[in-house]
């Protein structure tokens, strides 16, 4: 199906610098303080020829690298402490043929570690990339502008993975890879990514890599300063959970595209200054990629997270493109126990556009973003949300069957709830709404069938909305 079996093993004499423990299996790394990149590599190489689940062990200190590969590797990746090891890319580093070639010392991809299959755990290390720029000069894609941004600190690809990545930490810096509206710059495109990267046999296009089935976790860990710390593309059959991470000054906190047949979880996560794109953001049936051009069903939960996001930012995005695309909607998402933090600068703290359906329960929002919640096209259930400071509190456009109760909705800078689009058969009902600046509970009186009652709210347009039932 592709090349992905037949990578070229990398040697390197392993000098005075890796000493190997027969006893745990364990091969171990000493900085040697100018470039340890054949150490690193002939570490895993080594770990490998044995056969067997094996560790490849980092010294404290800092180690400084080029791109490593590894293959199917199986075991454990480990320093001794974040801040106590730590990783270093080395700056302007060559790049080969991304994706049509599978990587090499030779062909050079752009991320500092990739990971082919396997099933292994990376821990205890702190990785940072401090140069403007990391890479020569290549694209990321046919028509994309070209960059020297690392592509990502750690890629996770192949067919099959089990990787569980705790107690890592990533750190980024300005580059030339521009978030939306040129707001901030970065080094680093992805930090930690499971993602479709091979191609069958004789593709060249990278919109035909072949679907991926990933068991991954990502738990205790912080990233800083990286456009995209982690999420995951092109997955299908697979489960996702990130838990306890920090995520700061990022574009894109939590990324995922057209992950199909899986479950992703994340909770008890901190993801601050969101700039320009979205904390968490999730997109189904984009037909990016023609062998999956409809995906099937996947729940996505996202529980007790704390979002900080300021500068055309969202804090979650969930859209499944099926009804634009001929599939069947298979995106259903919970986002339940969550906090919310924006200001005047933001837009929608939860945007859920076409989706099959949400929950959107038990969470606090805080401050000026544009939308408390928005419904677009899709079915939910807004329920027990208290919504503070925002310029519309709970916007409906377009949507069908949706319940919006118990909600307290306080202080909107215009509409408390509003209705649009043809919005129809919703129930709108024991809301509490008070002091919008412009009517507590709005209809464009567009739609048929919706239900308005034993709300407590002073105003409405049309008027009655409030006593309504």
């Amino acid at each position: 199906m592709g090349w992905v079996g037949f990578l070229p093993p990398v040697s390197a004499a392993p000098g005075g610098f890796v000493t190997y423990s027969a006893a745990t299996n364990t091969f171990t790394v000493l900085p040697n303080s100018v470039d340890d990149t054949a150490n690193i590599q002939t570490a895993f190489d080594s770990c490998a020829a044995t056969g067997a689940e094996c560790t490849v062990e980092l010294s404290g200190g800092v180690f400084h690298t080029a791109q490593v590969v590894v293959y199917d590797f199986q075991g454990t990746f480990r320093g001794m402490g974040q801040y106590q090891t730590t990783v270093e890319a080395l700056p302007d580093l060559p790049v080969g043929e991304f994706v049509t070639r599978p990587p090499s010392a030779e062909n050079p991809w752009p991320s500092l570690f990739t990971f082919f299959d396997g099933t292994y755990m990376i821990t205890d290390i702190t990785f940072t990339e401090p140069w403007a720029t990391p890479l020569h000069e290549w694209n990321v894609c046919e028509g994309c502008y070209p960059t020297t941004a690392l592509f990502a600190v750690i890629s996770v690809t192949g067919l099959h993975a089990n990787a569980i990545v705790d107690h890592v930490t990533m750190v980024g810096a300005p580059g030339d890879w521009v978030s939306y509206g040129g707001i901030i710059s970065f080094n680093v495109i992805n930090g930690i990514f499971p993602q479709a990267l091979v191609l069958g046999h004789g593709k060249k296009d990278f919109s035909r890599v072949i679907p991926m089935q990933v068991r991954f976790e990502l738990t205790n860990s912080a990233f800083f300063m990286i456009d995209n710390p982690s999420g995951a593309e092109n997955l299908e059959d697979s489960v996702y959970i990130a838990r306890f991470n920090t995520l700061d000054t990022v574009e894109y906190g939590l990324w995922f595209v057209n992950v199909g047949n899986s479950i992703i979880d994340l909770s008890h996560n901190v993801l601050r200054n969101v700039i320009a794109g979205s904390a968490i953001i999730a997109y189904q049936n984009r037909p990016i990629n023609v062998l999956m051009p409809c995906q099937p069903h996947t729940d996505i939960f996202i529980a007790h997270n704390e979002l900080q996001f300021t500068n055309l930012a969202n804090g979650i995005i969930l859209v499944d493109y099926a009804d634009r695309y001929g599939c069947e909607k298979s995106l259903d998402g919970v986002i339940s126990g969550n906090t919310f933090y924006s200001d005047e600068t933001s837009f929608e703290a939860v945007l859920a556009f076409m989706m099959g359906s949400v929950v959107v329960s038990g969470n606090a929002m805080i401050g000026a973003t544009y939308t408390g919640v928005a419904v677009w096209n899709g079915r939910a259930v807004i329920s027990h949300n208290g919504i503070r400071g925002a310029q519309v509190g709970v916007w409906l456009d377009g949507a069908t069957g949706a319940a919006v109760e118990q909600n307290d909705i306080e202080d909107s800078l215009y509409l408390g709830i509003f209705l649009t689009g043809g919005s129809s058969n919703n129930l709108v009902s024991r809301n509490e709404v008070r002091n919008s600046g412009l009517v507590d509970l709005a209809w464009d009186m567009t739609g048929a069938g919706n239900i308005w009652t034993r709300n407590e709210c002073r105003t409405s347009d049309p008027p009655g909305l409030c006593a309504a039932g």
